[in-house]
């Protein structure tokens, strides 16, 4: 994936409502995609390190559409930074966000998915001090 270099060396990232935007480089925001990335491929390798051959598939697929989404999340974000914010071009953009919208809908599906197999295969305490005869 190509990265596109900005013309200035800070960029403006809201951090809150009613505070001022917070100051970041073109480098700390490369640093940022590059961990987040490390990070998907850590969540895959784990994934395919997985005994049950469903476990280790599903994380793999939920990690490839995490790598979607950040490529989503990126191209979004360069595309509102790249002209006027007007109401035109957000409409452009629409496609792209209810994409991305889908894509970490369906990230956050596998993951419940992933959680509730997890849970099923703990070991379950024994109840039996609750049975009353």
């Amino acid at each position: 994936m190509k990265k596109q270099t900005a013309q200035s060396n800070e960029v403006n990232v809201p951090c809150q409502i009613g505070k001022s935007p917070l100051q970041v480089t073109d480098q700390e925001a490369v640093d940022t995609h590059e961990v987040r990335v490390r990070r998907v491929l850590d969540y895959q390798a784990d994934s395919l390190g997985k005994e049950d051959a469903l476990e280790a598939n599903l994380g793999s697929i939920n990690s490839g559409l995490m790598q979607v989404a950040l490529w989503l999340d990126e191209t979004i974000e360069q595309a509102m930074e790249g002209g006027p914010r007007t109401v035109e071009r957000l409409q452009g953009l629409l496609p792209a966000i209810d994409t991305h919208l889908r894509v970490t809908r369906q990230v956050d599906r596998f993951a419940q998915t992933e959680l509730r197999v997890a849970e099923c295969r703990k070991p379950k305490a024994n109840n039996d001090t609750n049975i009353t005869h």
